[in-house]
């Protein structure tokens, strides 16, 4: 049901309503149901056909009404409760509900207001907690209690700073207080960037130091509101220690290292800004080239330290020195007529070419590294090397050799005899009584002669081969080639063949000493058998002498046998030959 219901012709008894019937709806909605919140009237009015007044009394008996003329109430359940407000202190601040009477199952809202200088800090009663508080479902009449505290301050003193360099000294801070008389606590709420002892504050790195202050409570004052302060910790300044580095010796590639300290002990790093005279890797300055070398050594910084002011120094490189020298094994004497010999000169290691060079042109010459001796007298070799935009030139070196006069050859200062007998150089004419006329002997036998061969000289010498050679004069008889008939050689082309050395070369004399050798002639035809002795010294010298022969027919070979007929041959060669010449 909505609307207003009358009830009519109802008693009472006291405070309830004992009899009555019959009712009259004032409604635009009437549904038959009694709802809550429906407003209800019971009065003395007579009515029928209505629901009894028993209804009417059992549910006004639950409010308490005891008007005896009109009831006006809620119908059903539903009935006014009473909540009563308490505020501790009373000068604290004042509590209010609203609604307040509030309806049987219905909601109220508690507020607690503090006065001036003070502040809510709890409920008690039906109320719980720090907060307005709402109390639901309420079927009772009930109290509430707000309870206030008096409120307390901190703050800063004005002299706190507001700006700090990392690395300052730690410092006091005083906070302020109302007069509780409890105690204030300062703190920091950025551990990383500074901390706090009791009242001393300690930084410990660039950034924004933030510090609190704090007061707590008790009984009958709240906590202080926590206050900040922030303290701007710029970065610390840092300086740079770089000593003159002393000025080495330019050495293409060569190094030298550096240093410098900062004073916040951070690592200085090192640059170059003259890219073509010097680098820098780490700590180690290359040198490149001779001039300036201008060195920065720098520090960026870091969290806590701004960058340093960088710092210059020039290192000056002067030309590096150079030196040339002759190798140990360029002699010292020579002797004209030597072969060409080469000279090495060795150097620094600059890279840069040395220069061999005579000052005595007519003694000696060069050419490359090649020394050609061109008279006797002191070859005085020179050596030098040019410098550059990085080396002075060297300073020149000389080197004399002593070029002795040529000796003779060695063929000219040798003897040669046989039996005592002296057998010239280049001698052509060969005799019996010096042994290099081997006489006639049969065919097919052989005679032996030795010969001595000395040294004249103060020196020892080499002889380097021995050779038998046709002589020039036999080699006139080119026209008997004729007779090289059925198969058989000239006598010219077999007279040297039938001598023979038994000497083996090469073979040195010491100085005064002589050395024998043996010469053998085995006639191998009837007729001369002729020849050259040719000794060649190490010297390339030559000491030449002809020997000679002649076979004869051997009273024991048949001369119609191979070999008669062959000596026969030869002996007709022989006749043919003497009558050439004549």
């Amino acid at each position: 049901m909505k609307g207003t219901l009358t009830l009519k012709d109802v008693s009472f008894s006291g405070n309830a309503v004992t009899a009555g019937v019959g009712n009259s709806f004032s409604t635009d909605n009437n549904d038959g149901q009694a709802k809550a919140k429906d407003v209800f009237i019971c009065t003395r009015s007579v009515g029928n056909n209505h629901p009894s007044a028993a209804l009417c009394a059992a549910t006004v008996n639950q409010c308490g009404t005891i008007s005896v003329t009109d009831i006006v109430g809620t119908f059903g359940t539903t009935c006014p409760y009473t909540i009563t407000t308490t505020a501790a202190p009373v000068a604290g601040g004042t509590v209010t509900c609203d609604p307040n009477p509030v309806m049987t199952a219905g909601n109220t809202t508690c507020t607690a207001t503090p006065n001036s200088s003070y502040t809510f800090s709890s409920w008690s009663g039906a109320c719980s907690g720090t907060a307005s508080c709402t109390l639901s479902n309420v079927t009772a009449n009930q109290s509430v209690t707000g309870h206030f505290k008096q409120v307390q301050t901190v703050a800063f003193d004005a002299a706190t700073p507001t700006r700090k360099t990392f690395g300052d000294a730690a410092f006091a801070v005083t906070v302020t207080t109302t007069a509780s008389g409890l105690t204030a606590t300062l703190g920091s709420s950025t551990p990383t960037v500074c901390s706090v002892a009791a009242n001393t504050v300690t930084l410990l790195a660039a950034g924004t130091c933030t510090l609190t202050a704090n007061q707590a409570g008790n009984d009958n004052y709240a906590a202080a509101t926590e206050v900040t302060q922030n303290i701007i910790v710029d970065k610390a300044s840092q300086t740079i220690t770089f000593a003159q580095p002393a000025a080495p010796t330019f050495v293409l590639n060569g190094t030298f290292t550096v240093a410098a300290t900062s004073s916040a002990n951070l690592n200085v790093s090192f640059n170059s800004s003259t890219p073509t005279v010097c680098s820098v890797s780490g700590t180690t300055v290359t040198m490149l080239s001779v001039g300036d070398c201008t060195l920065s050594a720098t520090q960026t910084g870091d969290a806590n330290y701004a960058a340093a002011t960088a710092v210059t120094r020039t290192v000056t490189f002067g030309k590096a020195s150079q030196t040339v020298s002759f190798d140990a094994a360029t002699p010292t004497r020579k002797t004209l007529g030597d072969a060409a010999f080469p000279v090495t000169i060795t150097t620094t290691a600059s890279g840069l070419t040395a220069t061999l060079g005579s000052s005595t042109p007519t003694v000696c010459n060069v050419a490359g590294n090649m020394v050609t001796l061109l008279a006797a007298g002191t070859c005085t070799l020179t050596a030098n090397q040019a410098g550059n935009d990085n080396y002075a030139a060297a300073t020149e070196v000389r080197h004399p050799i002593t070029v002795d006069s040529a000796p003779p050859p060695i063929a000219d200062e040798v003897s040669l005899t046989q039996q005592g007998r002296v057998i010239s150089k280049d001698d052509t004419t060969p005799s019996t009584e010096d042994g290099t006329d081997f006489g006639s002997i049969p065919i097919l036998s052989q005679l032996t002669q030795t010969f001595t061969l000395s040294n004249r000289r103060t020196t020892p010498i080499t002889i380097q081969s021995m050779s038998l050679q046709d002589t020039t004069r036999a080699a006139q008889g080119t026209g008997l080639d004729g007779w090289a008939i059925f198969g058989l050689q000239s006598a010219y082309a077999m007279g040297v063949s039938d001598f023979s050395l038994a000497t083996t070369t090469p073979f040195t004399i010491n100085q005064g000493a002589s050395q024998n050798f043996t010469l053998n002639f085995t006639p191998s035809v009837v007729g001369l058998r002729e020849g050259i002795v040719v000794i060649t010294f190490s010297d390339a010298s030559i000491f030449r002498f002809a020997i000679r022969g002649t076979g004869t027919n051997s009273a024991t070979i048949p001369i119609f046998s191979p070999v008669g007929l062959l000596a026969l041959l030869g002996g007709l060669v022989w006749w043919g030959r003497r009558r050439k010449r004549g």
